[in-house]
Order: C-alpha cells, then structure tokens, then sequence
C-alpha cells in the first residue's frame, strides 16, 4: 500500500481550502481597487466643474461695471432689475453678501443695462443643497453646470 501514488482526502480539502483563501484575497483587492478608483474619478470630474464655474464666475465678474459708453446713472436695482439703483457709486456690484453677489455690465454697449440677458447675474450659494445657482436679468435660478438650477 505505500507505493500506491495520488493524494488524499485530506490534501485535496487542505489545497482547496488554501486557493479558496487566495481568490478570496485577490477578490477583495480588485473590488477594493475598483471602488478607489471610482471614487478618484468622482473627485475628479468635482474638481474639473468647480474650476469651469469658477473660471465662468471670474470672467463675469472681471466684466463687472463695464461700461464702455461711460453712460451714467444705468445701473440697476439688484431686488428688482427694472428701477434704476439708488447708489450709483456701487456701479457694476449692486450687491454683495457672504453668501451671494450680484454683477451688472453694458455687454451690449448700448448704455443700459439689462437689455441683455448676461447683463445682470447673479450667483447665491445654496447652505442647505450645498449648491452654487446662478441666475440673469432676475429671472430665477437657472441651470448651471448641469441640469438642477
């Protein structure tokens, strides 16, 4: 009986056990690396909108109080975009909180502001969304980077 060759019983649970350890392993590392991997890509696009907004929001702002007319006592009331401001020193910022700020420009040289619908925006930061809403010539939030105002 001691030359008959193969393996027993117990080798063959004891070598299954042990590759069923292994895929198990191998498993868990490729799902833990696929979940990193989409949260990696997840930041990324995060980052790549916040740097297009902000690049959008600098540019508009940059063209705050552009008045190329040099035309006086144009700019808008933020609360309502129809009545002329009050203080017209503020010039192109009518308003400006900790949490929003409102930009006004002649974009169409035509010495008024509001005959167009980029003349006046206005961005507010959303605490309670956690979301950024951008709106023109008062008419409401719009859609901005995406379709949820």
């Amino acid at each position: 009986m001691k030359n008959i060759k193969g393996f027993t019983l117990i080798e063959i649970v004891m070598a299954l056990f042990v590759g069923l350890l292994l895929l198990g392993v191998v498993y868990i590392s490729v799902v833990s690396g696929q979940r990193s991997s989409v949260a990696i890509e997840r930041k990324t696009v995060a980052h790549q909108d916040a740097r297009a907004i902000l690049e959008i929001m600098a540019t508009e702002i940059a063209m705050a109080s552009f008045n190329p007319n040099f035309a006086s006592n144009f700019w808008r009331d933020p609360g309502d975009c129809v009545n002329i401001s009050a203080n017209q020193a503020y010039k192109g910022i009518q308003a400006a909180t900790a949490n929003s700020i409102t930009v006004e420009m002649d974009i169409l040289e035509s010495s008024a502001v509001g005959d167009n619908p980029n003349e006046v925006i206005g961005y507010v930061y959303d605490f309670a969304n956690e979301r950024l809403t951008r709106d023109v010539n008062c008419g409401g939030a719009l859609p901005f980077l995406g379709d949820v105002p």
